[in-house]
């Protein structure tokens, strides 16, 4: 695991974010053909960041970088209402040391904090292994239409968040009515 800084999106960061976004596609993008790949470059860059927009979002998404050494090595976002991770995106060279795994733990943070209870993802074939080593169940095959109609195929995952009282809360519940049980 390397030393990164996590820290919420400026403006000034959109180049590197979508330097970053096509990298990865490109290079890390199993399981699609070239079409869709290309096809997901041009969607997914003009929606996030057709514009100006304020720091710590891009459109209707909100979101985290991860720096090493003063550089943008990857980037997480979650939709605006908290509840649907929108992407997370590592350089190449960085992936398999915890740069995903740590922008995944602040999007989850962030969502929590604000009461969402469960996170979905529709995640890319490339990354579900990913979200299934972090908690995520598979839930359905899914997709979408990205540019000029081209079909992505993704898989619908989710995740049950909290900050452990539900389930201590369970917990007591569970041992208290078997500890009614046993005095019967």
């Amino acid at each position: 695991m390397v030393d990164i800084l996590i820290r919420p999106l400026a403006i000034e960061d959109t180049d590197k974010i979508l330097e970053i976004q096509t990298r990865a596609l490109r290079i890390l993008s199993i399981g699609y053909n070239d079409r869709q790949i290309e096809s997901l470059v041009r969607s997914q860059g003009s929606a996030r960041y057709g514009g100006t927009r304020p720091a710590g979002s891009a459109g209707d998404e909100v979101g985290y970088v991860a720096v090493w050494e003063q550089q943008i090595v990857g980037f997480g976002l979650v939709q605006a209402n908290l509840d649907c991770i929108a992407g997370i995106y590592v350089h190449p060279g960085f992936t398999r040391r915890g740069v995903g795994t740590q922008l995944l733990l602040a999007l989850e943070k962030l969502s929590l904090e604000t009461k969402v209870r469960t996170i979905y993802v529709l995640s890319s074939m490339a990354a579900v292994d990913f979200y299934r080593a972090n908690g995520y169940e598979l839930i359905r095959a899914s997709g979408f239409h990205s540019d000029k109609n081209i079909w992505i195929p993704c898989m619908r995952m989710e995740k049950r968040l909290n900050n452990g009282q539900e389930d201590s809360f369970v917990d007591w519940i569970i041992a208290s009515a078997s500890e009614l049980w046993a005095k019967l």
